[in-house]
């Protein structure tokens, strides 16, 4: 494959991934605004237009007053209220239809057709949009979890469905890789420091799940206080007698605890590692992780933030900012870990 074919290959993936990230922003602005539950069925072909005249939107705003959230929420919403949060879950949906179903999808086919494809690239392909169409059917289960007896999404499945979107995105980033940086950038493979990243992954993974119990609970707006719960330096109600994975994923306190606790864990742990192997690494190694630091520390600091500037809402802009470099955080160890791990050229490796 030559360099141009496969430049293209590796940024048709990498879009792939920013469109994925573009629709996790997307999802929490929808959920944050308190958006999520304003469509109240899933249709995949007459879905990707919005009512198109006022009986259209009465008829839909009609549908949604049916549904606990409105009923126990927003009783008293007016059309106009309706329009608002039914236009963030209608662009959440339309990004996904016309950017992952559209764009990348079509990609595919044309890549193929020109056979710049490896048999391996298109199994891989196959296998991210299979994801992607899991993704969206996780998204319905999500929705439909809300629309029974409870004005508000099922924490874990909304959980489920923001880290299956963590693993499209992180996929196609992984396999865009080896087409994007050239061979001369693994000079360095350190054997020591590969399972200390697979630790750090693990690591923000599992605070990455948090973060979504986290916004599935609402448990910034139960302790909106730092350094300490509300006063106090261990937050009330965390043995409140429910079982241990209830306590887990439903105890707001425990949610809490357990999100800020390993956000210092995972900054002291970052550090070390910047500080143990930053002079035993290639320049490109040492630029990523460089970033890790400024990374960490500004992720804290918007968490922070969002906890200060929560009061009966939590703030929108800086709850997606922190969602948002949570990933990216995510993203550059797992571009650390490809920088250490992968030393064979592109044309060797099946890709």
């Amino acid at each position: 494959m030559d360099k141009k074919s496969r430049l293209q290959i590796g940024f048709w993936l990498l879009a792939g991934a920013l469109i994925i990230f573009v629709q996790m922003i997307l999802g929490g602005i929808t959920r944050l605004t308190g958006s999520g539950l304003s469509i109240t069925h899933w249709d995949i072909v007459m879905g990707a237009l919005p009512p198109l005249n006022r009986h259209d939107w009465q008829v839909a705003f009609n549908q949604y007053k049916l549904t606990p959230q409105y009923t126990l929420v927003n009783k008293g919403f007016t059309l106009s209220d309706f329009k608002h949060i039914f236009f963030w879950e209608f662009i959440h949906r339309l990004w996904a239809r016309v950017m992952l179903g559209g764009v990348f999808f079509l990609g595919l086919i044309y890549f193929f057709f020109t056979k710049r494809l490896t048999p391996s690239l298109v199994k891989k392909s196959i296998i991210a949009v299979l994801l992607g169409g899991l993704e969206g059917l996780m998204g319905w289960i999500m929705v439909q979890s809300g629309l029974r007896d409870v004005p508000f999404v099922a924490p874990l499945d909304l959980t489920a469905h923001l880290l299956l979107a963590l693993l499209i995105f992180s996929y196609l980033l992984w396999i865009s890789l080896p087409y994007l940086i050239p061979e001369n950038n693994f000079q360095i493979d350190n054997k020591k420091i590969k399972g200390s990243i697979l630790t750090l992954l693990t690591l923000l993974a599992i605070q990455i799940a948090f973060g979504g119990l986290m916004a599935g609970n609402h448990a910034a707006m139960s302790y909106p206080s730092w350094p300490t719960f509300n006063g106090n330096w261990l937050p009330t109600g965390i043995n409140d007698g429910s079982t241990f994975i209830t306590n887990l994923t439903h105890n707001v306190a425990t949610i809490q605890l357990i999100h800020r606790t390993l956000a210092y864990l995972i900054a002291i742990y970052i550090f070390y590692l910047f500080i143990r192997y930053r002079k035993s690494l290639s320049a490109l190694q040492g630029v990523v992780l460089s970033l890790l630091p400024v990374m960490v520390l500004l992720q804290i600091t918007l968490g922070v933030l969002t906890l200060l500037y929560t009061n009966t809402t939590i703030p929108v802009v800086l709850g997606v900012i922190h969602q948002s470099v949570g990933w990216l955080t995510f993203a550059n160890v797992l571009v650390f870990y490809f920088l250490i791990k992968r030393k064979h050229h592109i044309a060797t490796q099946g890709l």
